[in-house]
Parts: structure tokens; C-alpha cells; sequence
């Protein structure tokens, strides 16, 4: 009754019964045109049919139920049906979190996807797949070490599916797992053929980076060899040796003079205190005639003039060959002095003599070089000055500490030393350039003007010593005119 008052309602609602004049579809147009714009409106179920749907679904429901109860084993414990029951409250969370992850997981896939496309197009990195390919190459290669990986691998994929089905099924946690491997494995592959790709373009026109390192600094071939160090270090060597002995023989002979000699073999030394002693007896003279007066002044200014005469009549050049041995020059000196009373002995200077006659009848002398024979040379005669230096520096003191004495035999003594004195430099330095002179004539000519150069040097050193020998001779007026009065 109630669906008859409704469809009689739902008629009258939608006027299916009105005429084509009373309706308003021709101020759009002709109706056979608009066929299609009617729209079809479903009738709603009452409650009678909602109520028999109802009961329809429960039955439904019960029969999966019975059907799930009974494909369950017999040995299923109350605890796995309740689980099911605790993990079916949970489904509807799980369903979610699934969709979650898939739409993640595609998101992640394409980003990635797009990644390696736009990389590959800018470098040309191989794809993921082209990789696994090649690897499964390699592992076909090494089949012991492919196996024992798979099963590794294997292994740990069981223990992580089974830790993960564990700890969190109701979430799917293996999903978030699998989804980290992907991105990582996928990352690290991007990465690898970056780097492969990188190393190749690197190495184009420049096989093993070679000028890249040399333009670095960093080739081993561009740094320093062990082998040329040592060669350097002992060219260094070499030429600072070289260098050290070119300066000792500039120093030597620099050294190579008669003032410098002279000083080395304490003839200066002497020199000097005998010139010490003649000042002072010069003093002690003029204190002695500023304390006199009259006539005993005028004697005593004459005797210091007669001793003065005395000195300065004397010549004390004296000519040798150097021809006469030691003991004949040991004679000829203590002749001299013999009348002064002094007991001076030459002992050191006939030996000089000696050894100086002995080196050049020698061989040494006749293999020496030019060089060696002049520095042999000015080194006798230097030593030779300073040892007649040191016996008239010992001569003046023995005459001003002397009780009496005798003016005219000690003037007379001195005279004739300094002309002996004289005579042996001379002769010394004769013998010594006859032997320089043969051996500048042995050379060539451009070293023969050397050679030459050198005797003449010789002779102008000889000329020096004998004018010290002369200035000693000077010093010994005050102490010998002390010794008169």
C-alpha cells in the first residue's frame, strides 16, 4: 500500500503526464534535440529493502568466518587466533601505511629515475640495470666468490625478513626496509658511475693524469732524484773545495812577504825592544847633560859626538855569493864581537844556514815548482833577519848591563856584524835566486816573464830586511855613547 502512495506521489512529482503545450523544453528548443540532457533519477531503497541487505551481509560474513574456522589446522593454539584477531583490529592501520609507503616508494622511484636520466644525459652514467649486468659479469668470472656472496646475502635478507616480520608486521616494516636498500643501493651505484664517468673524461688526451700531476707538482718523476742530489752535493762539494784552496793560496801569498814573515818569526818583536832600549838610554843621555855644567859638559858632548862620528863613518855593505859553509859563517861573527867581551854565541844562525844549503843541493829543491821554490825562499830569508835581529836586541842588553867597557872595541864589534849580517842576507838571497832563475827559464815564455817577476820581488825583499838590519845599527848610537860616558 505504502509503495503504491509512493510511486503515485513520484508521478505526480515529475508531471509524466503533462501535455507538450503546459511544459516549457520548447522555449529551448525542438525536444528530439534534447533527448540526451534528461537525467535518470534513480529511486531510493525504503527500509524494508535497506533491513533485507542488512541481514544478507551478516549471513555472508558467517559463512567466511566458518569457512576460515574450518581451514585452520587442528594444532592452531587459542594464542594464534587471538593474534589473528589482534592483527585484524590493526588491518585497517596497516592498509594505510602500506598505501603510505607505495606512494613514497613511487615518489622516491621517480625522483631517482629522473636523477640518473638527467646525470646520464650530462655525463653519460650508465644505468643501474648496465651496472647489475656488469657486476653479474664479475660474478660469473669469480664463481667461488659470487656464490659465497649470494648465500651471504641471502642469509642476511632471511635474518632481516625474519627480524622484520617479528618485530612489526602490523606495520609492514619490510616494506620501509626494502624501500631503504633501494635508495641506498641505487644512490651508491649513481655515485660509482659518477665517479667512473668523472675519472674517464679526466683521463681523455691524458692517460694517467700524467701532465695533470706534472702540472701539480705532484709526479714523482718531476721531483728531485736521489742520484742527482749526490751528484749535486758533490759538485757543491767539489767546487767549494776547489774554492777553499784557490783562497789559501791567495792568503798564502798575501802571507808571502817579507814584513809579514818578518812579524811571524818575532823579528819585529826584537826590533821593537831594541828600540825600546835605545830610547831610553837616549833619555837617561840628556838628563845626564842637563845635570852638568861647564866644563864637564863640553867633555861630555864630545865624547857623544866621536861615538856618533864612529857609527856614522862606517859603510855596511858588504858583497856574497853565499859561497861559504856554516862553520866558516860561525867564524866570521864571532870574530866580530869577540873584542866586546859579550860571550854572544851564533849557534842558531849557522844552523839556519845549514839547513837552507841542505834543501838546496836537495831533490826537493830541484822538483819544487816556481811557486814552491820562491815561498821556500822568502820564508829562509825572513827567518834568517829575525834570528841576526834577536842576537843585536841580546848584544844591546848585554852592553847596557856591562861594568866596564870599551867604546871603540864595542863600536868597532858592531860595525863589523851588521856588515856580516848584511853580507850573509845577501848571499842567502843569491843562492836562492840562482835556483828561481833556473827554474823560470824551464817554463815557457809566457811563464818566464813570471819567473822573472819573481826574482825581482826576491831581491826588493832582501833590499827590506837589509834596511832593518841598518836601523838596528842606528838604535845602538844612544846605548853605545851611554857605554862612553
Amino acid at each position: 500500500m505504502a509503495s503504491k502512495q509512493d510511486k503515485q506521489t513520484a508521478e505526480e512529482t515529475n508531471d509524466w503526464n503533462q501535455s507538450d503545450d503546459d511544459d516549457n523544453w520548447d522555449d529551448w528548443g525542438d525536444g528530439d534535440d534534447d533527448d540526451g540532457k534528461f537525467v535518470h533519477v534513480e529511486k531510493q531503497p525504503d527500509e524494508n529493502s535497506a533491513k533485507a541487505i542488512k541481514e544478507k551481509a551478516k549471513v555472508v560474513i558467517a559463512d567466511d568466518v566458518a569457512r576460515d574456522e574450518a581451514a585452520v589446522p587442528p594444532n592452531t593454539s587459542a594464542s594464534s587466533t587471538s593474534n589473528s584477531s589482534a592483527s585484524s583490529g590493526w588491518g585497517l592501520w596497516g592498509g594505510k601505511l602500506s598505501s603510505v609507503l607505495s606512494t613514497a616508494s613511487e615518489g622516491l622511484g621517480n625522483i631517482t629515475t629522473h636523477v640518473n636520466q638527467g646525470l646520464n644525459q650530462i655525463i653519460g652514467v650508465p644505468d643501474p640495470e648496465e651496472l647489475a649486468r656488469l657486476n653479474a659479469a664479475e660474478a660469473a668470472a669469480n664463481p667461488a666468490t659470487a656464490s659465497t656472496t649470494a648465500d651471504e646475502e641471502e642469509e642476511e635478507t632471511r635474518a632481516a625478513r625474519q627480524e622484520n616480520a617479528s618485530a612489526g608486521a602490523a606495520f609492514n616494516l619490510g616494506m620501509v626496509t626494502t624501500l631503504g636498500s633501494k635508495v641506498l643501493n641505487t644512490g651508491l651505484d649513481t655515485l660509482e658511475g659518477i665517479g667512473k664517468k668523472t675519472m674517464t673524461i679526466l683521463q681523455d688526451n691524458d692517460p694517467k693524469l700524467m701532465n695533470k700531476r706534472k702540472l701539480l707538482g705532484l709526479d714523482a718523476s718531476s721531483g728531485p732524484n736521489l742520484s742527482a742530489i749526490l751528484l749535486e752535493a758533490k759538485k757543491d762539494a767539489d767546487q767549494m773545495e776547489q774554492t777553499m784552496q784557490q783562497l789559501q793560496l791567495e792568503k798564502q801569498k798575501a802571507q808571502l812577504r817579507f814584513d809579514v814573515l818578518f812579524e811571524n818569526y818575532c823579528g819585529l818583536v826584537h826590533y821593537e825592544a831594541l828600540e825600546i832600549l835605545s830610547k831610553e838610554s837616549r833619555l837617561k843621555l840628556d838628563t845626564l847633560l842637563d845635570a852638568v855644567s861647564g866644563r864637564a859638559l863640553s867633555e861630555l858632548q864630545e865624547t857623544i859626538g866621536e861615538v856618533r862620528e864612529l857609527l856614522e863613518l862606517e859603510d855596511l855593505e858588504c858583497d856574497s855569493e853565499g859561497d861559504y859553509t856554516p862553520a866558516e859563517l860561525n867564524e866570521r861573527l864571532s870574530a866580530t864581537i869577540a873584542d866586546a867581551e859579550l860571550g854572544i854565541k851564533f849557534d842558531d844562525v849557522t844552523s839556519h844556514w845549514s839547513k837552507s844549503l841542505s834543501w838546496l843541493d836537495s831533490e826537493e829543491a830541484t822538483a819544487a815548482d816556481l811557486e814552491q821554490a820562491y815561498a821556500r825562499s822568502i820564508n829562509a830569508l825572513s827567518e834568517a833577519c829575525a834570528l841576526e835581529m834577536c842576537k843585536l836586541h841580546k848584544i844591546a842588553e848585554l852592553m847596557l848591563v856591562k861594568p866596564h867597557h870599551s867604546t871603540a872595541n864595542e863600536v868597532d864589534g858592531i860595525v863589523h856584524l851588521c856588515k856580516q849580517f848584511n853580507g850573509h842576507l845577501q848571499g842567502l838571497t843569491q843562492r836562492h835566486a840562482a835556483l828561481l832563475s833556473s827554474k823560470s827559464n824551464e817554463q815557457d815564455a809566457d811563464h818566464r816573464e813570471e819567473g822573472k817577476a819573481r826574482v825581482n820581488t826576491y831581491f826588493a825583499e832582501m833590499l827590506t830586511a837589509v834596511k832593518y838590519i841598518e836601523q838596528a845599527y842606528n838604535l845602538f848610537t844612544p846605548i853605545l855613547q851611554m857605554g862612553a860616558v
